[in-house]
């Protein structure tokens, strides 16, 4: 397709006028338009800057909960050998006690019987 060419009036003044009109309006258009561009361009580097503010934030506190994990490990591991010999002596004493009530079952109830 081929553009169509506004026709050209012959009275030189009043198309200069429209022309000059015709230029300020799109001119505030156009500046309109990059001052919106730039408000929105601040908007986003706004909302950019607290993203990272709120990365940063999040990394610190997982950093903090890594520290804090390794903590407890440490003293997990450290008391684990002692929870499991307090384990072992439970069972021991647990068994012990069953065939104490079952020894004094039995003997009271052979004097029962007798």
């Amino acid at each position: 397709m081929c553009d169509v060419m506004p026709t050209i009036s012959e009275d030189g003044n009043s198309s200069q006028g429209d022309r000059d009109s015709q230029a300020s309006g799109e001119g505030t258009n156009v500046e309109d338009m990059l001052l919106s561009i730039l408000d929105e361009r601040d908007r986003l580097m706004e909302s950019l800057h607290d993203a990272q503010d709120q990365l940063v934030f999040t990394q610190n506190r997982l950093a903090e909960a890594e520290r804090e994990r390794d903590v407890l490990n440490r003293q997990l591991s450290e008391k684990l050998p002692e929870v499991s010999k307090i384990s072992s002596f439970v069972i021991f004493f647990n068994e012990y006690h069953l065939k104490l009530c079952n020894y004094y079952y039995y003997f009271y109830s052979s004097m029962s019987l007798s």
